[in-house]
């Protein structure tokens, strides 16, 4: 489900003009935890640079099948929690090569290492404004689903076959070993 389209297309699909610049969040249903208020004022200090922005707020109602959309259509993912785990907007949003702008939450840091163009930055609007700008003057896409690639659906069939494998060779070597004759030696009669 989460892979690059055309943002032109996904777009249109929303009825989103194309030349508008558009930051994602994903408050879900905790909007206080995933810190929409730090959110907000980020895109307020980006706006005071380069005008008008599209914020987007996805609340938890969206039907899953068109946040892929959302991901291909907008120019950059804003993620501003006060923590979480490994955010799964995060990998799908890699997976779509959409920029990221996230504090440092969770495996944030890991997942966006070397991710073109994405930033992890503290914990103020101003800087998370300055990095949404230079997401949105640089317009391009991200190499992140090269990032993800082995979290895949793919990939990871692949490991869990590798583990099976794994295991049933240890126990055929291990039936190997118990269906061997035993070797006791020589029995003497009493």
């Amino acid at each position: 489900m989460f892979s690059p389209i055309p943002k032109a297309e996904a777009r249109g699909i929303l009825g989103w003009q194309v030349t508008e610049r558009v930051v994602l969040f994903n408050a879900g249903t905790a909007a206080e935890a995933k810190r929409l208020d730090l959110a907000e004022a980020a895109v307020e200090k980006a706006k005071l640079q380069v005008g008008a922005i599209r914020f987007e707020v996805l609340r938890g109602k969206t039907p899953p099948e068109r946040v892929p959309l959302y991901l291909n259509a907008a120019d950059c993912l804003l993620i501003t929690s006060d923590w979480e785990g490994s955010p799964n907007i995060l990998k799908e949003a890699l997976a779509c090569n959409l920029p990221v702008v996230a504090v440092d939450v969770g495996d944030a840091a890991e997942r966006l290492s070397n991710v073109i163009p994405s930033y992890v930055v503290e914990r103020n609007p101003e800087a998370l404004g300055r990095c949404v700008v230079k997401v949105l003057e640089g317009n391009r896409r991200s190499n992140g689903r090269d990032r993800v690639a082995h979290l895949s659906d793919q990939a990871v069939t692949e490991k869990i076959r590798d583990v099976y494998d794994e295991v049933i060779r240890e126990v055929q070597d291990i039936a190997a070993i118990v269906s061997r004759p035993y070797a006791a030696g020589p029995t003497q009669n009493p």
